[in-house]
């Protein structure tokens, strides 16, 4: 009988939540104060005025992507990380989602520490513990999350298609102006998708899509030739083929994981690597 007591008082809160037009997260079963749609217009208003500047390199450059790494109050692990993508002369890097864990002071807090010590160019991705306190923390601090950004060489444009899935899904606004990119970009070398949420289950629970948008992002990417999808979230690695992409699952930064990404016109070569900073 409290069993059921239980989940009669947890469905009337749910309804009373789905009234109040929140959005609801399955991946840590928390409501989110903004619409997915919303968070996607205010990141391309965002960068309409402030566009990711692309970069010029060699044919063959380098790049890391960090996910999960749950800053609070230690720097530690970011000191150590970027001195080895100093000395590994890492062409830029992505922290992929999870920078912090909610609270206003910790965002302040990644925001310094990810942007001391290193002179390599920072690209930022949403993720689901970066909305505990709301949108609006991660987003004045960091920017959009539903972005582009070119990187060009002798050898021809690569593109990156930076996606805000933190709370388990793209939305519609964002899948159809996905869809219009990837339709522009196939004239480039390269196309590689970045987000948090992940799209395989390697052994560990997926990013909580659900199985529909699933099916429509695999075919999605596979119609448009997506060289590579990296995301984080599951804290978990994992190297997967669907419909012909691959897709990489990188581990948590907070226990030293991260992925290395060699770009070249031989091909794309990813690593999954750690690092020490105790």
């Amino acid at each position: 009988m409290r069993q059921l007591a239980f989940l009669r008082q947890l469905a009337v809160a749910a309804a009373a939540l789905l009234l109040s037009g929140c959005e609801f997260n399955p991946v840590r079963f928390v409501w989110t104060d903004t619409d997915v749609n919303l968070r996607f217009e205010q990141s391309r208003a965002y960068e309409a005025q402030h566009p990711h500047a692309g970069l010029t390199l060699a044919s063959e450059y380098r790049f890391a992507v960090a996910s999960d790494l749950h800053l609070r109050q230690d720097n530690a692990p970011v000191v150590a990380f970027h001195r080895q993508l100093n000395e590994a002369q890492a062409d830029f890097v992505v922290y992929n989602g999870d920078l912090y864990n909610g609270k206003p002071a910790f965002a302040d807090f990644a925001k310094e520490a990810l942007e001391s010590d290193t002179d390599v160019p920072v690209f930022y991705v949403c993720g689901n513990h970066d909305l505990y306190y709301g949108w609006e923390t991660f987003f004045d601090r960091f920017g959009g999350s539903s972005y582009t950004f070119d990187v060009t060489t002798a050898e021809g444009t690569d593109r990156y298609f930076v996606l805000e899935s933190a709370s388990a899904t793209l939305g519609q606004e964002q899948f159809q102006w996905l869809q219009q990119a990837l339709q522009q970009a196939q004239g480039c070398r390269y196309r590689i998708v970045l987000t948090h949420n992940n799209f395989t289950f390697g052994g560990d629970t997926n990013g909580m899509f659900s199985m529909d948008e699933l099916d429509t992002l695999w075919a999605l990417f596979a119609e448009y030739r997506v060289h590579l999808v990296i995301s984080g979230h599951s804290h978990r690695e994992d190297d997967s083929e669907i419909l012909g992409v691959r897709y990489l699952t990188t581990g948590a930064f907070k226990n030293g994981d991260y992925g290395w990404c060699r770009v070249s016109a031989q091909g794309l070569q990813f690593d999954f690597r750690h690092f020490d900073y105790d």
